[in-house]
């Protein structure tokens, strides 16, 4: 049996499908979240390092910028 990693985005927001049967709808319905939610779901199961999680942390901890070039806060993903 293969695994894989599969993003979607559709009309009403980003799915992601992660090995077998996982599966997430994005809130705000765009896909800037999907980065931070795949990574989160890979580090929740053990497929990736702490360290290669720091080197993807623009991408797992995706930051959100104002208007005027201002850090005001990050896209995190919870597994609940």
């Amino acid at each position: 049996m293969t695994t894989g990693i599969a993003a979607v985005v559709a009309m009403y927001g980003a799915f992601m499908v992660v090995g077998w049967v996982a599966s997430r709808k994005v809130r705000d319905g765009t896909a800037r979240a999907v980065a931070p939610a795949t990574l989160e779901v890979l580090r929740h199961a053990g497929w990736i390092e702490a360290a290669e999680l720091e080197q993807l942390r623009a991408e797992w901890r995706a930051p959100i910028v104002n208007f005027a070039g201002k850090h005001v806060g990050e896209i995190v993903a919870r597994i609940v």
